[in-house]
């Protein structure tokens, strides 16, 4: 090692920005592995090189001794006084080891490691570089499309341009300049990979605040953006001085600002519209260049109604809803936007009804209502009842007239009745009264099929029937169908596979089964025999005197094959 080693070094440093330090660590780890193959693995010993002159030295720890049994970790006493004048017998010192043909060593062992240390260091210091240039836009060269994918040179690193950060509108040359959007840095076994993107909203931001001052210097902010990447975009900007016009600042003189980022956008539409804390004025402003005669909130489903003239509405809505879909997308609202004419139709319509419903609800007085739905498709207005007024609901429905406007709608009542919350309780009770004097024995809910499950004892099951007949609150219960089911024909369903199983070998004994299939869910059962023995089964299945709870199976006997 020498002095011009160091100056190498240096001038390395200088050209490529990687740290000497760095440098000399790698040459030390060379040395260390090399010198290794010399010494043995049990040598115990440091490198150390003098950052100024390159002077190498190797040091190994031995121990202060009168007698020296291991050459390799051990020193003789009078050895290690004439660098340690202070050493005591058992102390550990720095004994120097350097080997006569440690340069020759040095120089074929450290190169290759030296190189590649230089190479990891250059790629470390590249994904740090652009790591910290993530969200900038950089400008470079197509080099090469393959696979759609295309590969931008930015003089010191190859960066991708994947196809779904592409523009699509757009068409790209090798040897094309391009500016893009870091997108994204990733440290890959090849090195550090730059994503960049073009569609992303982020690149049209950027290229506002390089030709807008006011923005880069914070004056006007960009608070939101909607894009269609190729087509059409929205900015929302905001001045946070009261001097100095938002939208103007971004225009630019006789729209100089904004027509140089669409050049850069290859025809883009940019529309640049203020930003308003009101989301009423917003929206409003968000539909540019329509004109908006007035907004309706709902916080509930954060959506809003827009009125504009009737000349306006498809200037509001856009090319295949192109301006209405960037300014819900711009504002974070659900916009619907309807003409005048319409908006006035729907209220005047919605006024009636509301008239109509009061009347209704005055018509059904004593009966307590406890809300209205208006089902448009199905053309019926849904009266929700308590369970004590239900019977008398249903009976003044019949009686109640509906306006000739409205002659074609129908009248419905239902209880209180919600899936995930069923007051079965109150349904059970309600249910008990109007049975009466029919017991009811058990109830079940069929969540699924929407069903009420009545268990009446058999002998009163037809006297159910005929009442369910002759009332229509029998037979469902708003949304849910009232099934009346015997408790014998509950019981049955709970018949095990095994029951089915002994009385199928009753019926056939002694011919023996060889094997038997059930499926519960068509109620089909085969069973097997022997070829031999498949008419004399068939037969003794004729003759069988099935019980109740196998009347309607499908029984079929058929040869068992191998």
């Amino acid at each position: 090692m020498s002095n011009e080693l160091i100056k190498a070094l240096e001038q390395i440093e200088k050209e490529k920005g990687i740290s000497k330090l760095v440098l000399l660590e790698a040459i030390k780890d060379a040395l260390t592995s090399a010198l290794k193959r010399n010494f043995g693995n049990t040598q115990n010993f440091n490198i150390n090189i003098d950052h100024s002159t390159g002077r190498l030295s190797v040091l190994a720890k031995k121990k202060v001794v009168d007698k020296v049994i291991d050459f390799q970790s051990e020193v003789l006493y009078k050895d290690a006084l004439k660098n340690y004048p202070d050493c005591k017998k058992g102390d550990m010192v720095d004994v120097e080891i350097t080997p006569s043909n440690v340069g020759r060593i040095a120089a074929q062992t450290a190169k290759q490691v030296i190189v590649q240390r230089i190479r990891e260091a250059e790629r470390d210091l590249l994904f740090h570089e652009f790591l910290d240039r993530k969200g900038d836009i950089v400008t470079g060269v197509i080099q090469k499309i393959e696979q759609n994918k295309i590969y931008v040179d930015l003089a010191k690193i190859e960066a991708v341009l994947p196809q779904s950060e592409q523009v699509v509108t757009e068409r790209y040359r090798p040897g094309e300049r391009i500016k893009a959007y870091i997108m994204d840095v990733k440290l890959t076994n090849k090195g550090p990979q730059v994503i960049l993107s073009r569609s992303y909203s982020g690149f049209l931001n950027r290229l506002f605040e390089l030709e807008v001052p006011e923005i880069y210097e914070k004056i006007v902010e960009i608070k939101s953006t909607a894009r269609e990447p190729g087509y059409r975009s929205k900015i929302a900007v905001h001045s946070v001085n009261k001097d100095v016009d938002a939208v103007g600042s971004c225009v630019g003189s006789r729209g100089a600002r904004v027509l140089s980022v669409v050049q850069e956008l290859r025809g883009e539409k940019i529309d640049i519209v203020l930003w308003d804390s009101d989301p009423m004025v917003f929206i409003a402003n968000a539909l540019n260049p329509a004109k908006v005669l007035s907004v309706e909130l709902n916080s509930e489903d954060n959506s809003a109604l827009v009125v504009v003239p009737d000349n306006q509405l498809s200037l509001a809505i856009g090319k295949e809803g192109q301006n209405a879909r960037l300014g819900a997308k711009l504002t974070g609202w659900k916009i619907d936007i309807k003409n005048k004419s319409n908006y006035d139709e729907d209220k005047l319509k919605n006024k009636i009804i509301d008239e109509l419903i009061t009347n209704l609800v005055e018509s059904f007085k004593p009966v307590t209502v406890m809300a209205v739905e208006v089902k448009e498709t199905e053309k019926t207005f849904l009266f929700t009842i308590p369970f004590e007024d239900y019977i008398t609901a249903i009976q003044k429905k019949n009686e109640i007239s509906i306006s000739e406007n409205y002659s074609d709608w129908s009248i419905k009542v239902q209880p209180p009745l919600k899936t995930g919350d069923f007051p079965m309780d109150k349904v059970a009770e309600f249910l008990m009264n109007i049975f009466t004097p029919i017991s009811i024995i058990s109830l079940e809910l069929d969540n699924k099929e929407k069903r009420l499950l009545v268990g009446i004892s058999s002998e009163n099951r037809d006297e159910a029937l005929k009442k369910q007949e002759m009332y229509e609150y029998l037979s469902e219960l708003g949304e849910w169908k009232i099934l009346i089911e015997s408790v014998l024909e509950k019981e049955e369903k709970q018949i095990s596979e095994e029951d089915i199983i002994k009385n199928l070998i009753d019926f056939i004994s002694p011919i023996p089964i060889i094997s038997l299939e059930i499926e519960e869910g068509k109620q089909d059962i085969v069973i097997f025999v022997s070829e031999e023995d498949l008419t004399s089964a068939c037969e003794k299945i004729k003759k069988a005197q099935f019980p109740s709870f196998m009347r309607n199976w499908h029984i079929n006997i058929e040869s068992f094959k191998v």
